[in-house]
């Protein structure tokens, strides 16, 4: 087997499979070239929101840059903050397009795209902008049925929607959906982090933690 002489780099980080960073030496870059070379949907995924790219982006930084755990947990806690008080959508946004799917389809996730649509007139190949908000609530199903208590009262839980970005209302947005989020994308990296740092501020028993770091924490 004949290998190709890819170079050699100052540093490379290996989150999984095809998912890397290479870090070249500043003194082999040709002009206009980029010191970093990052491959993989872990760093690049289209369906991911432009400011989690951007914190994946300073995580990077700071992998390659060898910064400690506090490094890390203040670029993560800076992200939560944003995200239970964002007044920017489009940097939590993340694009749809209209396919014959979302047209006709009627599996769930075609019929929120659909629905966050409304009276629009789109077709085929038209790109929408969307986040996730809570307006009201509907009754849970599960099994294809209506959940009810054994008292007889419907079981409600928060309706969970899709909204278009031009149509943002602060007051809806899903702020545990993007809390959530932020914790997922730091996990992307657990094989380079130490992930039992990052408290999971999403889930219920973490809430006194999340509202202390709403209240304590600068941006």
């Amino acid at each position: 087997m004949t290998w190709d002489d890819d170079g050699l780099y100052r540093r490379c980080v290996a989150v999984k499979a095809k998912n890397y960073v290479l870090q070249k030496y500043k003194e082999d870059l040709k002009p206009g070239e980029k010191e970093m070379i990052i491959k993989g949907s872990a760093f690049k995924s289209a369906n991911k929101e432009p400011a989690l790219k951007e914190m994946m982006q300073e995580f990077v930084n700071c992998l390659i840059n060898d910064k400690n755990d506090i490094f890390f947990l203040n670029i993560f806690k800076r992200y939560i903050i944003e995200a239970m008080n964002i007044q920017d959508i489009s940097r939590w946004a993340v694009k749809k397009t209209v396919t014959d799917k979302v047209l006709n389809g009627d599996r769930t996730q075609e019929v929120k795209v659909m629905n966050a649509i409304g009276l629009d007139v789109v077709q085929e190949g038209d790109k929408i902008y969307v986040y996730n908000a809570i307006v009201g609530e509907v009754q849970a199903v599960a099994k294809g049925e209506p959940v009810v208590y054994k008292n007889g009262l419907p079981k409600m839980i928060p309706n969970r929607i899709l909204v278009q970005t031009k149509d943002f209302n602060v007051s809806n947005y899903d702020r545990m959906h993007y809390v959530e989020r932020v914790y997922d994308t730091v996990s992307i990296l657990q094989t380079v982090l130490k992930i039992e740092l990052f408290p999971k501020y999403h889930l219920k028993n973490a809430n006194l933690l999340l509202t202390d770091l709403c209240k304590n924490y600068t941006i």
